[in-house]
C-alpha cells in the first residue's frame, strides 16, 4: 500500500515537472526590443504621487493607461499613441 502511494505521488510529481519544462520545447519571442536610438521613441511615464492621488486610492496608478497604434492620418506609417496617467496623449 505504502509503495502504490510513493510511486503515485513520484507518477505525479514527473508529471507535473514535465508539463511545468513543458516537454523540452523552446518558446520563441514575439517581440524583440527596439533602442530608442533607433526609434527616436522616447517615452517615460513619470507618476507624482500626492495624498490624493496615490497607489492606495488609484490601484491601477503604475499599470499605464494603454497603447493605440494605427494609421491615423493616412500616410501609410504606423501612428502610436501613448497616454500619460495624468491625461496628456503623446502622438508618435
Amino acid at each position: 500500500m505504502e509503495r502504490s502511494k510513493t510511486l503515485i505521488c513520484l507518477l505525479f510529481l514527473s508529471f507535473f515537472i514535465f508539463l511545468i519544462k513543458g516537454y523540452g520545447q523552446e518558446v520563441k519571442p514575439i517581440f524583440s526590443e527596439v533602442k530608442p536610438e533607433y526609434s527616436n521613441l522616447y517615452f517615460k511615464n513619470l507618476v507624482e504621487e500626492t495624498p490624493d492621488f496615490n497607489y492606495y486610492i488609484f490601484m491601477h496608478l503604475y499599470m499605464g493607461a494603454g497603447v493605440a497604434s494605427g494609421d491615423f492620418n493616412n500616410d501609410k506609417l504606423p501612428d502610436i499613441f501613448l497616454p500619460l496617467i495624468p491625461g496628456i496623449i503623446s502622438c508618435f
